[in-house]
C-alpha cells in the first residue's frame, strides 16, 4: 500500500491504468474511466484481506490469528507518514 495505493505512485498506476483502458473502452469519456478508477482504486476491506492471507500470511500460516491488524489500521499508519 506504501508503494502503490497514494500519493505520486498511485497516480502513476491510475494514469497507466486509465491509458489501457482507452485501449479497450473508446467511447466512454476520459473523465467517466478516470471517476471510475479513482474508485476502484480506493482500498477496500475485501482486497486487503485477500493480501493479507496471500502475503502476509501465507508463508507461515502459524501466525494466524497472532496479528489483528485492519484495513483502518493500515490506512491510518499510512496517513501518519
Amino acid at each position: 500500500m506504501v508503494d502503490h495505493a497514494r500519493g505520486p505512485a498511485k497516480r502513476k498506476r491510475l494514469e497507466r491504468l486509465l491509458t489501457e483502458a482507452r485501449e479497450y473502452s473508446r467511447k466512454e469519456p476520459l473523465s467517466e474511466l478516470r471517476r471510475d478508477l479513482k474508485r476502484k482504486l480506493q482500498p477496500d476491506e475485501a482486497t486487503f484481506r485477500r493480501y493479507h492471507e496471500r502475503f502476509l500470511m501465507s508463508d507461515a500460516p502459524e501466525n494466524r490469528g497472532r496479528f489483528t491488524v485492519t484495513l483502518d489500521d493500515v490506512i491510518a499508519a499510512l496517513g501518519s507518514k
